[in-house]
């Protein structure tokens, strides 16, 4: 890997995320040994390829191939380099798509995944819904171990966490390109809810929350009801978008545009939402609405803030205020607070989806929600 490529992360406007590269006789080596920072991606002739190098954030991920392995089998033809496919709807959205923006390859034989955990063995159904959205057409493959590729074109990264979230001209283009063909089926104001899901951490009192956007003509999305094209069919058909801060939100980026309304209600006092707002702005034009209302978090460990498996005890009158204030809902007459026995319902609830009961831990200072 020259220092050059080690040393500079993928950025939106400019540099190798916005290039490619195209190898002869490339080895695709996936990880071996998976950790936090797995030896994989592309050998060619003249050594380890940093067209395939993995970056999040400021942090390369992936770690270059400096003794090849020998390939189990042979690929012929021409093939495309994706990068890691991940389990997490999340990670996946944001960094299992970052090579799909060449939308000009003529036939290529595959898109080549890599797992990133051992857990991976397969591209699964909601991966390949994706997948058939964003890439039609282009069979996809998970190699687990070492194959030797005809010819492999590896695209930059024009997408991801950390920057890049923003994604790269190309990959915007792209998507809009895909979304575009999704047909708009679905109501003009959506919640995404995460209360159906025993698995999903969120605000307390959810269901008073859509009992008051449902009174404001919102419909409740549950996105493990519904298959993707579906969720991304009211998405596009949408024109105000409220949510917590969730993985859910990656997705309707990908279908985000200056027609929509957005507001996004922290569950947790932290700033897992900064790439959400960030992503969502490089496609509306502007940042999102994030509301910090929370004077309470839910957690296990009271020497830690909120994380994935705590809940947010939010102020609903102040969230009401400031949806109203952002013109996400009209009359407040139709908002209400959660009750003392509605509260102790709620926690009971949510309690019986942790290993270890909650404790209530009181939200000192509120992280600011600035400017993205």
């Amino acid at each position: 890997m020259s220092e050059h490529q080690a040393n500079c992360y993928p950025q939106p406007s400019e540099g190798w995320s916005r290039s490619f590269r195209v190898v002869k006789n490339a080895i695709l080596t996936p990880p071996e040994v998976f950790g936090g920072f797995p030896v994989c991606g592309v050998y060619g002739p003249d050594g380890d390829e940093p067209f395939a190098a993995h970056w999040r954030e400021d942090k390369l991920i992936s770690r270059p191939v400096l003794d090849p392995p020998t390939p189990v089998e042979h690929l012929s033809g021409t093939h495309v380099f994706g990068a890691f496919l991940y389990g997490h709807f999340g990670h996946f959205m944001l960094e299992a798509t970052t090579r799909l923006w060449m939308t000009d390859i003529e036939k290529p034989e595959s898109y080549l995944f890599m797992p990133r955990r051992d857990v991976l063995s397969e591209i699964r159904g909601w991966h390949k819904e994706v997948y058939d959205i964003l890439i039609p057409d282009i069979p996809t493959r998970l190699v687990s171990k070492p194959v030797s590729v005809e010819t492999l074109i590896i695209p930059g990264q024009g997408f991801g966490l950390g920057t890049i979230v923003e994604g790269t001209p190309e990959f915007r283009f792209m998507l809009r390109k895909r979304i575009e063909e999704v047909p708009a089926d679905g109501p003009e104001k959506v919640y995404i809810s995460r209360s159906r899901n025993p698995n999903f951490a969120s605000v307390l009192n959810e269901n008073v929350l859509e009992e008051n956007l449902k009174a404001q003509g919102y419909a409740i999305l549950y996105p493990e009801k519904m298959t993707i094209l579906e969720q991304l069919s009211w998405y596009k058909s949408a024109t105000h978008v409220v949510g917590t801060d969730c993985s859910a939100l990656h997705l309707f980026g990908f279908a985000a545009n200056p027609d929509k309304n957005v507001s996004i209600i922290l569950r947790r006092n932290t700033n897992d939402y900064v790439h959400i707002a960030r992503q969502i702005k490089a496609m509306i034009g502007r940042s999102p609405e994030v509301i910090n209302s929370l004077t309470h978090q839910w957690v296990q460990d009271l020497t830690k803030d909120g994380n994935h498996k705590s809940y947010g005890e939010i102020d609903f009158q102040e969230t009401g205020l400031r949806l109203k204030e952002a013109g996400l809902v009209d009359d407040l007459n139709r908002w209400r607070c959660p009750s003392a026995e509605e509260q102790e319902v709620s926690v009971e609830r949510s309690n019986k989806r942790k290993e270890k009961p909650l404790k209530r831990k009181e939200v000192g200072v509120r992280l600011p929600c600035e400017a993205i």
